[in-house]
């Protein structure tokens, strides 16, 4: 009997379903379908979620070898993900997001601490900009005087 490293299915069909549940949720947006309206994009994103999931399950099942261990990075990608739900308020969306990527890159495995924290603070600067001007959105402007 093959034994699966846990923690990876299991992530991954927290997320299918977590996709699931947002995609029924843009059929309760109101509007029009249009691409300047509010649903088309949500739908978009959502069905892309749910597909990659639902290959990252299938991948997942399919390499993991017999006999290995837990593995806790999902746990800790989970915990990371948590945890900038409490700060994204507070601290901001360009701070708490370039902390929430590069945590997320040393979980993953990347040695370069430099390279992570310039594209984290550029990245998240760039989507601050893009939603805040082009899109109207607002985000949490945390402790930066933006």
């Amino acid at each position: 009997m093959t034994r699966f490293r846990s923690g990876e299915p299991v992530f991954g069909l927290v997320l299918v379903t977590l996709g699931v549940v947002a995609l029924t949720q843009v059929w309760v947006i109101r509007g029009d379908w249009s691409v300047s309206g509010p649903r088309l994009v949500p739908l978009v994103v959502c069905t892309a979620w749910v597909l990659l999931a639902a290959v990252y399950v299938a991948q997942t099942v399919r390499s993991s070898a017999p006999g290995e261990g837990f593995d806790r990075t999902p746990l800790y990608l989970i915990a990371t993900l948590i945890g900038y739900a409490y700060i994204v308020i507070p601290l901001g969306y360009i701070i708490s997001t370039a902390l929430s990527f590069v945590l997320t890159t040393r979980i993953l495995g990347s040695r370069s601490l430099l390279r992570d924290v310039v594209i984290g603070v550029l990245l998240a600067l760039a989507l601050y900009l893009g939603f805040t001007s082009l899109l109207s959105i607002r985000l949490p402007r945390g402790v930066l005087p933006l």
